[in-house]
C-alpha cells in the first residue's frame, strides 16, 4: 500500500514551507506518494521527508519509489524552485528529502504524464535512480529532444567538464540538446554517485555550450574526485533525469586540464584581484593585463578574446 495516493485529484498540497506542515512518509510497502490519472494535476509536494525520519537520519525507506507519477498525471510539482541554498543545509523549507526507498527516488511513467517538475530536492540512497522517466533505468538523450514519453523525455544537460580553477571556484561547462529555455540544477551526488543530494546552484540555459561558475568549491564542500549531477527543466515543467560527471574530469571520466576562454571587456590596464576575478567570471572589468595574469595561473592552452564596447565599430 502507498503512503499517500492521489487518484485523478487536482490542486492538492502535500507538505508546506514550515516544519509543522511537513509529513514523514516512510516505511510503506508501496510508494511513498502516488499521483496517478489524467485528472491528477497541479498538485504540489514539498517540505516532506520521504523514506527517512524527521531528522534525515533513519533509514525508513518505502518498498517502491519515493514518489510515483503515472497514468497521464500532469503539471505536478515535486519540490519548488529556489527552495535550497547552494552549499547550505541539506534540506530546509520547501524541498523534499527523498531517500532510502527500494525503487527510484521519483518515477514518472506513461506517455501522457508530462509537465511534472522535480526541483530543489535532496535525494540519496534510493535503490533505483534519482529520477527515472519510464521506470526503465537511465534514458539516453535523443537528437533535438523531439521524442515523446514521460515528461517528454526531456534531455539532460551534458557536462563536458567540471573543474576547480586557479581561484578555487567550481566551473562546469555544459550544453543541452533541447530547443527551449531551461532551468539547470546542479547537485553534489550522493554516495552511490547517481542522485542529487546537496544543492550546488542553478542556471538558465538558452543555447550553445556554456560555462557556469558555481563559486568557491570549499564553501560548496566539493573536492576533486567527487561526483556532481545535473538536471534540466523546460518552461512547461518537464524535468530530465540526472547526468553524472566527476569533478576534475570530462563526461568520459578522463582527467581534464581547465582551459579557459577569457573575454577582455575593459580597455584599462589593471591587474588587481577584482579585475582578475572579473575575467574568471566573464565580468565587465576584465582587462588584457588581468586576462594574461589569469591565463598564466592556469595550466593548458587558454584563449583570450576581445569584446570592448566602442572599439572596432
Amino acid at each position: 500500500m502507498d503512503g499517500i495516493a492521489l487518484v485523478d485529484a487536482e490542486n492538492n498540497t502535500i507538505g508546506g514551507p514550515d516544519a509543522d506542515d511537513r509529513n514523514v512518509i516512510s516505511g510503506n510497502d508501496g510508494n511513498g506518494i502516488s499521483i496517478s490519472g489524467s485528472g491528477a494535476k497541479l498538485n504540489k509536494v514539498f517540505g516532506n521527508r520521504i523514506g527517512t525520519d524527521a531528522g534525515d537520519v533513519e533509514d525508513l525507506g518505502n518498498g517502491e519509489a519515493g514518489v510515483s507519477i503515472s497514468g497521464g498525471a500532469n503539471d505536478n510539482s515535486i519540490g519548488l524552485a529556489g527552495a535550497l541554498v547552494a552549499g547550505g543545509p541539506l534540506c530546509e523549507n520547501q524541498c523534499n528529502v527523498i531517500a532510502n526507498n527500494a525503487g527510484d527516488g521519483v518515477e514518472i511513467t506513461g506517455s501522457d504524464s508530462i509537465g511534472n517538475s522535480v526541483l530543489s530536492n535532496s535525494m540519496f540512497g534510493n535503490g533505483g535512480t534519482g529520477i527515472d522517466l519510464g521506470a526503465d533505468g537511465p534514458t539516453v538523450n535523443d537528437d533535438g529532444d523531439s521524442d515523446a514519453g514521460p515528461n517528454n523525455l526531456q534531455n539532460f544537460p551534458v557536462i563536458s567538464s567540471a573543474v576547480i580553477n586557479a581561484f578555487g571556484n567550481l566551473v562546469v561547462r555544459y550544453e543541452v540538446d533541447s530547443s527551449s529555455e531551461l532551468r539547470e540544477e546542479l547537485f553534489k551526488a550522493d554516495d552511490d554517485g547517481q542522485e542529487g543530494e546537496k544543492f550546488l546552484g542553478d542556471d538558465t540555459y538558452t543555447s550553445d555550450k556554456k560555462a557556469f561558475n558555481l563559486g568557491n568549491a570549499a564553501l560548496l564542500h566539493v573536492v576533486e574526485g567527487e561526483k556532481i549531477v545535473a538536471t534540466a527543466t523546460d518552461a512547461d515543467g518537464n524535468t530530465s533525469e540526472f547526468f553524472v560527471v566527476e569533478v576534475g574530469s570530462d563526461e568520459t571520466g578522463r582527467p581534464v586540464v581547465p582551459a579557459l576562454v577569457i573575454i577582455v571587456k575593459d580597455a584599462g590596464d589593471s591587474d588587481d584581484a577584482s579585475s582578475v576575478v572579473a575575467c574568471d567570471n566573464g565580468g565587465a572589468d576584465c582587462t588584457l593585463r588581468a586576462a594574461i595574469k589569469l591565463a598564466n595561473l592556469t595550466a593548458g592552452a587558454d584563449t583570450i578574446r576581445f569584446e570592448i564596447a566602442g572599439f572596432g565599430e
